[in-house]
């Protein structure tokens, strides 16, 4: 079963949802992409997890979402 409100960045994020007992999470190219999968979609209207990494460059929109935990 997919499971398209969990939002993975990159293919550590989707190994790591996937090790925890998630099969087929919503992959996406990059943070950025995560952050308007969440905005745009019917996800917008739901409770959804994004799975992200710290990069150099934070993206945009990031303070418009509550940060549940974060590591680093």
């Amino acid at each position: 079963m997919p499971y398209n409100n969990l939002l993975t960045e990159c293919h550590i994020e989707t190994m790591l949802v996937e090790m925890l007992g998630y099969r087929a999470p919503n992959h996406q190219g990059n943070n950025s992409d995560v952050l308007k999968a969440m905005k745009t979609t019917k996800l917008s209207r739901q409770k959804a997890v994004g799975f992200i990494d710290d990069d150099k460059i934070e993206p945009k929109g990031l303070d418009e979402f509550e940060v549940v935990e974060q590591y680093g």
